[in-house]
């Protein structure tokens, strides 16, 4: 199991952002409440949760969100507890949250200095709860690394029994702790078994303009040797080791697993198909691009009694906890 790396942060501590101050207000207004309506209960839980969101304000580590209603300056862990509450809902178990938050962390490290900008749309429209921060805060500053750098955090809802390689899946990236591995349970989820029907008009309209990125064939032989070639309903169909489909040839025309999953709107590429005269069914298994950790695989791990850190050593082969303080 690897330990965890702690290093300093050199950087002047900054004073409070200003928004700070609303954010506080709309978190205590429960609390205010509460207290009103004579809920000790709830006004202590609330006094709580205020003081964890003080304590994430702290750092020198900012997120600088760009939309179209101006520009906002947000500590790196309140962000990371917002975008944690919208990946993971509250049934997960509690070291399963932590394993997302530490990889959500990771996709917003950067090398170049103490801020990264983004866009995101939906950050604050919903009050945070006390159990994300909790993941959040319980996990404050760690991050994986791979040969010095942060991780490529790639995570998805469930599997189709077994995650999938970035070897297969991005050749031509270099994500070597991303491999495969069995999530055996992963057939529990309600989400796991799903069948999509398709007109056979829609299937060809959607298939010709994905199409345009046609896959040369010369291109498919370095795709793993453990990929899957099988001809059916007039179909040619390259699958990866873990069954996803890679490639797919339709009227002499290739196309990506992944781009006609996004065109169709296939809970995964992970599918076998039947065609009729007037539709096409989509028998689908598992739900995301397979690709990192199965949110479904950790929750199970998690009732199992595997830690967050145990976890991420799974499903990310090689990799080094570090923490920034």
């Amino acid at each position: 199991m690897n330990k965890l790396r702690v290093f300093q942060n050199v950087c002047k501590r900054r004073k409070p952002f200003g928004y700070g101050s609303l954010l506080l207000f709309f978190l205590l207004l429960p609390v205010i409440i509460t207290g009103q309506l004579g809920n000790r209960k709830q006004t202590e839980e609330g006094a709580e949760t205020l003081m964890i969101v003080e304590q994430l304000q702290e750092g020198h580590y900012t997120v600088i969100n760009e939309t179209a209603l101006g520009r906002e300056e947000i500590p790196l862990e309140l962000y990371v507890a917002d975008k944690l509450m919208r990946t993971m809902g509250e049934e997960y178990e509690e070291e399963a949250l932590k394993a997302q938050a530490v990889l959500l962390r990771a996709g917003l490290i950067s090398d170049e200095g103490m801020s990264i900008t983004i866009s995101d749309q939906e950050y604050g429209k919903e009050m945070m709860k006390k159990k994300y921060l909790m993941a959040v805060a319980q996990t404050r500053g760690i991050y994986p690394e791979y040969d010095g750098k942060p991780i490529y955090g790639a995570y998805f809802e469930v599997s189709d029994g077994q995650t999938r390689s970035a070897s297969e899946l991005l050749p031509s990236e270099n994500y070597p702790y991303l491999v495969s591995v069995p999530c055996e349970r992963d057939f529990l989820s309600p989400e796991y078994a799903k069948t999509i029907s398709v007109g056979k008009k829609e299937f060809e309209v959607a298939f010709e303009q994905i199409s345009k990125t046609v896959v040369e064939e010369e291109n498919l032989k370095d795709i793993g040797e453990n990929r899957k070639h099988e001809s059916k309903e007039g179909m040619d169909i390259i699958r990866d080791s873990a069954g996803y489909v890679l490639f797919i040839r339709y009227l002499d025309a290739w196309a990506e697993g992944e781009a006609l999953r996004y065109a169709l709107n296939l809970p995964s590429a992970s599918f076998e198909i039947e065609e009729d005269s007037d539709e096409i069914l989509f028998r689908c298994k598992g739900a995301g691009h397979g690709l990192g950790l199965s949110q479904f695989g950790a929750n199970e791990m998690a009732l199992d009694g595997k830690d967050y850190i145990e976890i991420l050593n799974y499903f990310f082969q090689g990799i080094t906890l570090t923490k920034i303080e």
